[in-house]
């Protein structure tokens, strides 16, 4: 039997308030009210939830608790329970001017060395990378911080990402500027048993990606960062990756223009428009002509969902052309980021979200003062692109 800690129940509360989110936007999505077994479905998300912060308060007092009298196991329970990074202390720290402890240290100067030769904005790095870290404590003892008390952005990051669910691929821990690289279609061909391979038929090309600046502002009352516990620690943290998270797809699900400081939007120059089912047949066919055969998702603006579960398939089918969480046996995912009725298809394993370094993080407790309220800046750095065009289709549903 596997042994609870804190970390996993964290991420199984985690796992439960997403699934009530999820309930509850599904039935607004839809414009109706929750049914009765969504609704008992949540009152067991909500009694589970409230057994395992239950559970967290007994481990915490549990840890805090001195095992034993002797005076050598003492020091060594006080040293591990310093080995816990907090990110919520680190920002204490810094508002009141107080002296970085040895784990917060030793956590920014490994977030610097993350970065790479890339700026440092802000007064606390926190790498994204899972490894241990060395703590040299006062009296010159070395101690880990175990991977899972890092601050990890990039696994629930990729878990909030609707183009990650669809298949894109995420690549992390970039230095400098990268050539992803990208097989073009005639980089095989038949030879004979022993007849040399013609380097003609190699064909390669590449894309670039470069470290672009996501930033993003969180503000807290002063009031939350005094607080000291698991639930606390967990909802900054959750609220820094959600922001990031935001952020991001909301650019790549946009029409901005690409730049060298964001990414292109999936629906930059995109003008095409479906009517009706055919029309959504013909953005299919456009996709495999292009030689695109791998496994295809949808991704959905709530709008353009709630269009497609009205939608026959064709003029004597009986069937609708959203069902199931499909559209016409593809796999969909509904996400707020997309705009009124704008739908993407096509095989998402062709784009590629690259990202930098560490997370910098600004604390300005000045500017809001009046309001007892400190601002967070959270740097990230990212890039994506298409590794190959015609592979993903963006249109708009029409009247």
């Amino acid at each position: 039997m596997n042994k609870r800690n804190s970390v996993v129940i964290l991420d199984e509360i985690n796992n439960y308030k997403t699934e009530a989110r999820t309930l509850v936007e599904k039935a607004k999505a839809e414009t109706r009210e929750l049914t009765d077994e969504e609704n008992n479905r949540i009152e067991e998300l909500k009694e589970q939830i409230k057994n395992d912060e239950e559970e967290l308060k007994a481990l915490e007092a549990k840890r805090e608790e001195p095992t034993t009298d002797n005076g050598e196991e003492n020091k060594e329970n006080k040293r591990s329970m310093k080995q816990n990074f907090s990110i919520l202390n680190a920002i204490r720290q810094v508002v009141d001017g107080q002296p970085l402890d040895a784990t917060t240290r030793a956590m920014i100067e490994a977030g610097r060395e993350e970065m790479r030769g890339m700026s440092v904005n802000g007064q606390i790095q926190i790498p994204v990378e899972k490894r241990a870290i060395t703590v040299t404590g006062e009296n010159g003892e070395h101690d880990d911080v175990v991977s899972t008390d890092l601050f990890n952005v990039l696994e629930p990051l990729q878990h909030k990402l609707a183009l990650r669910e669809a298949g894109a691929k995420f690549i992390t821990g970039l230095v400098g500027d990268v050539q992803y690289p990208v097989m073009g279609n005639g980089a095989a061909a038949w030879e004979g048993e022993v007849t040399e391979a013609d380097d003609a038929n190699i064909n390669f090309t590449s894309v670039k990606l470069q470290p672009k600046r996501l930033s993003a502002t969180i503000e807290v009352s002063k009031q939350f960062i005094l607080q000291d516990s698991v639930g606390a620690e967990n909802a900054i943290r959750n609220e820094i990756v959600n922001a990031i998270a935001q952020k991001l797809e909301s650019t790549i699900l946009g029409n901005g223009a690409g730049s060298n400081t964001q990414p292109a939007g999936l629906f930059n120059g995109a003008t095409a428009t479906a009517a009706d089912f055919a029309d959504i047949c013909e953005m299919e066919a456009a996709v495999e002509t292009a030689k695109f055969n791998g496994d295809k998702h949808y991704i959905l603006s709530p709008s353009a969902k709630a269009a497609l579960r009205c939608m026959i398939k064709g003029t004597n089918a009986t069937g609708m052309v959203f069902e199931n969480g499909e559209v016409d046996g593809t796999p969909a995912i509904s996400t707020g980021f997309l705009g009124t009725k704008q739908v993407l298809y096509g095989q998402f394993d062709q784009f590629v979200i690259g990202q930098w370094g560490a997370l910098d993080i600004t604390v300005d407790p000045y500017t809001k003062a009046k309001n007892a309220t400190i601002v967070l800046t959270v740097n990230a750095w990212f890039d994506a692109k298409a590794l190959r065009a015609g592979a993903i289709k963006a249109y708009t549903l029409g009247e």
